[in-house]
């Protein structure tokens, strides 16, 4: 039986359970249903930060600033120049009018990989 009066005081849906061999200093282990027997609030849903995830409509516009700069970076043999490249294409694309805000704020870095992998499944559906 158990020990503990006080958990079956405020719990009488437990007296059928208490005579088991069952910790009574634990609640949750006495009933399987007392979680969602008794009003435990929800956990609260944290404000999500945006999501990483590159829209189509993202990818659409990194696509368009790419195609406008295409032929300087093919004739482009320095690095630091492509990377000047770059940079006004990110520029850009974060004073655009339709870039979203997550994206606006997407680093060089982030946008030179997202090319780079759009590119690469282009070659391997088309090419």
């Amino acid at each position: 039986m158990c020990q503990s009066k006080g958990v079956l005081k405020h719990l009488p849906q437990l007296d059928l359970i208490a005579s088991s061999s069952i910790d009574c200093n634990n609640p949750v282990a006495i009933s399987p249903d007392y979680a969602t027997s008794t009003s435990i609030p929800p956990t609260p849903i944290r404000a999500s930060k945006p999501s990483n995830r590159w829209t189509s409509t993202e990818i659409r516009i990194l696509i368009k600033e790419v195609k406008e700069h295409q032929q300087a970076l093919q004739k482009v043999k320095d690095p630091r120049e492509k990377g000047r490249i770059w940079d006004n294409i990110v520029s850009n694309i974060q004073s655009s009018n339709v870039a979203s805000l997550v994206l606006k704020e997407r680093s060089k870095a982030s946008i030179q990989q997202k090319w780079d992998t759009v590119f690469q499944k282009y070659r391997e559906y088309f090419l």
